[in-house]
């Protein structure tokens, strides 16, 4: 009896035992748990931060990621082309940025296209704004082209020669003869009836062009003083310093005003006259040098010409010979 009474007292020790062991081991695990569930989380990492981490991984980490993604990692790459790279894109930004601005400014600024700037525009001197003011010719003028280009004659119809001067306003050889013979000759020939003269254009430049075109436009009776006054003061105009407002003060001494005068020196049909005039007078009479005489148009076989005169005595001469040929 005592033997199984000890055996029994055994036993319940051994359960004891075990059940102590098993309470502390819970005990144990309990307090783990409350450890665990009691401890704080890590604090997230700050975008900058992960990058910095992201750029201090051991470059095998990274060779790793490259090859299972296909990828280049920010690792791979050497820092001082990120440092280059940052600032080529901050110098892009500021370019850009700088070219918005200035397009916004000029936006603003822009001149509207029925605007005309006048800022910028050169000075325009007084003789200047009075030469455009002369060659601008006022719509409401017109001009007598067909009383324009009629011809200039002096002596009478019915003389049995004509003689033809073909000449430029800013010829010196054709002022000399205006200056010098032609009153001789008039007396000799024009006022005894042996003889008449038509006087035609025939310019050698672009202002001996406009000479012939403001002349054309004065009245009848007043060209042929008009072109005396031309030609006797020839190194006044054509020399001064605006020879288009000095022709202007000569026609005004024909009775010309300086509206009419624009309007006769920017007349395109009367330019286009005179022109095709002098190309005539090449083809007809092979004109090229003034100043060139023209002797008895009535009969073309009997025609004679002197080209530059040096005596009134040549034209004498030369209407004799005319004359006794029976012109």
């Amino acid at each position: 009896m005592r033997s199984e009474a000890n055996g029994t007292s055994s036993s319940f020790k051994n359960m004891q035992g075990k059940a102590a062991i098993i309470a502390v081991v819970a005990l144990l695990a309990i307090a783990a748990a409350v450890f665990f569930l009691m401890k704080p989380p890590a604090p997230a990492a700050a975008p900058e931060q992960a990058a910095i981490t992201q750029q201090a991984a051991p470059a095998e980490t990274s060779q790793e990621t490259s090859a299972d993604t296909g990828t280049e990692t920010a690792a791979s790459i050497d820092p001082a082309v990120i440092v280059q790279h940052n600032e080529e894109t901050a110098a892009a930004e500021v370019e850009a940025e700088h070219a918005a601005t200035e397009e916004r400014l000029a936006e603003e600024t822009e001149t509207p296209a029925n605007v005309v700037e006048t800022a910028e525009a050169p000075a325009v001197t007084e003789d200047a704004a009075e030469v455009e003011s002369l060659l601008n010719a006022p719509k409401a003028l017109t001009v007598n082209i067909l009383r324009a280009t009629e011809d200039r004659v002096i002596g009478n119809e019915d003389a049995p020669i004509t003689i033809i001067e073909y000449a430029s306003l800013t010829c010196p050889h054709c002022a000399k003869f205006h200056n010098n013979l032609l009153a001789q000759v008039k007396r000799d020939l024009v006022e005894t009836g042996r003889a008449r003269l038509i006087f035609r254009d025939f310019p050698i430049d672009g202002t001996a062009l406009k000479a012939a075109m403001m002349a054309r436009c004065a009245p009848n009776d007043k060209y042929f003083d008009l072109i005396e006054v031309l030609f006797r003061n020839q190194d006044k105009w054509t020399k001064s310093d605006n020879p288009t407002k000095a022709l202007a003060q000569y026609g005004n001494l024909a009775g010309m005003d300086d509206d009419f005068i624009a309007a006769c020196m920017t007349n395109k049909e009367l330019e286009d006259a005179l022109v095709k005039r002098q190309l005539d007078a090449r083809k007809l009479y092979r004109i090229n040098s003034t100043p060139t005489f023209v002797f008895n148009t009535r009969k073309l076989e009997n025609v004679r010409q002197l080209v530059g005169p040096e005596t009134a005595q040549e034209f004498n001469d030369t209407v004799n010979r005319l004359l006794a040929a029976g012109n």
